[in-house]
Parts: C-alpha cells; sequence; structure tokens
C-alpha cells in the first residue's frame, strides 16, 4: 500500500568551504597581481578594459574572492609584461606573504621607477637601516 508524504523532505545544501591550501593560492595569485599592476600604474578599471572583464572582477581577483582560470591569468600577464608563472607561489614556498598597504605600494611603484644601481643601493641601506633602527625601537 502507498502511503503519501505529507510534507517534502528538507534538505540542507550548504556551500563548500575552499580548501585552505586552495585559498592560500588564490590569495597569493592575487596579492602578485596587484603588486604588479600598482608597479606599472594600471588602475583596477584599466587592467579589466585591457582583458574584458569589469574593474569589480579585477577586485574580486586581487581578494581572492574568485579564481583566476589559468586563460585569464595569461591575459593578464600579458597585460602586465610578466611571465604567468610570476604570479604562481613556487612548490614549497609559504604563501603567508604580507599584504602591502597603499604607502607601500606608493613606494614600491617608486623605486621602479628608479634605474641608477648606485641610486637603488643607496636607497636599499638606507631603508635597511630604518628598518633596524623600527625594530630595536
Amino acid at each position: 500500500m502507498f502511503i503519501p508524504a505529507t510534507s517534502e523532505p528538507t534538505v540542507s545544501v550548504q556551500p563548500k568551504p575552499k580548501p585552505a591550501c586552495d585559498t592560500d593560492i588564490d590569495v597569493v595569485i592575487g596579492r602578485r597581481i596587484r603588486l604588479r599592476r600598482t608597479l606599472l600604474g594600471y588602475s583596477q578599471e584599466r587592467l579589466g578594459e585591457l582583458i574584458g572583464v569589469s574593474y569589480q572582477q579585477i577586485q574580486k581577483y586581487e581578494r581572492a574572492g574568485n579564481r583566476v582560470s589559468a586563460s585569464k591569468l595569461v591575459q593578464i600577464a600579458r597585460v602586465l609584461e610578466s611571465d604567468p608563472a610570476d604570479f604562481l607561489p613556487r612548490l614549497g614556498e609559504r604563501s603567508d606573504e604580507p599584504d602591502l598597504d597603499r604607502a607601500q605600494l606608493s613606494v614600491v611603484q617608486t623605486l621602479a621607477r628608479i634605474r641608477t644601481p648606485y641610486h637603488l643601493d643607496a636607497i636599499n641601506r638606507i631603508a635597511i637601516t630604518l628598518a633596524e633602527a623600527g625594530e630595536s625601537a
């Protein structure tokens, strides 16, 4: 004898959390895209235009909200004059790179414009001195 159900069964569907290692890789890729983009002076909007996505999508890539596909990473690397492998962590490499704030990115961007090895060496020595002084303070 068939007895109809009085109510539909409830099914709880929860999204699968990303494995920590995948998320770490996505964060590293996003940070490296952001750093390279900033070094070259591109806005998120401009990079998006050049690869055919919105600036919001670039934000999601940089913040690891969305994963960057292999084909999109190749496009990004071409626009940013890099090798796609430059954005990937190496095997065994720690993926806890610090996230740079605006001031730090500005310093890196400015340093990238200095071409004289003598000046770069002098700035490096000053930066080391300041960092060591900050550690002891």
